[in-house]
């Protein structure tokens, strides 16, 4: 991809990003550290990966060999996505409506256990979210 890498990010952009890792990531604890670790040192290996879990050639491919604070962010994001903490959801082409009430309502759910309250906030969201057509 790139000859060679540059890093940019900033040291404490990258410790408040370990501090997020060690909040989401709480069952792979090294996880995000590794990462970074392979990032700093050696971020070409990642190029050679034949099994790229976390989009890391997708991170490098876009950072044009700048690993600034974006990149690195952007990696954070893709680790999130892969271990399931996080989804991503095209609010504006939901596939068919009520898909971003019923994703927050299940996350809700799972951290409350609180089914009055989900079903509540579900019926709220999806008022807020709901598709009209605009008339000409």
């Amino acid at each position: 991809m790139y000859d060679d890498y540059v890093i940019e990010w900033d040291l404490a952009f990258a410790e408040y990003l370990k501090k997020l890792a060690s909040i989401f990531l709480k069952e792979t604890p090294d996880l995000w550290p590794n990462i970074v670790s392979r990032l700093a040192s050696d971020p070409a290996s990642f190029e050679d990966d034949e099994d790229d879990d976390y989009g890391m050639v997708e991170v490098l491919d876009c950072s044009g060999g700048d690993l600034d604070n974006r990149a690195l962010l952007q990696a954070f994001m893709q680790v999130l996505r892969a271990e399931g903490v996080i989804e991503e959801i095209d609010y504006k082409g939901e596939g068919e409506e009520g898909l971003l009430a019923t994703f927050a309502a299940n996350r809700y759910y799972n951290l409350t256990k609180d089914f009055a309250s989900t079903d509540e906030l579900k019926t709220r969201l999806l008022a807020l979210t709901r598709y009209d057509e605009i008339g000409k």
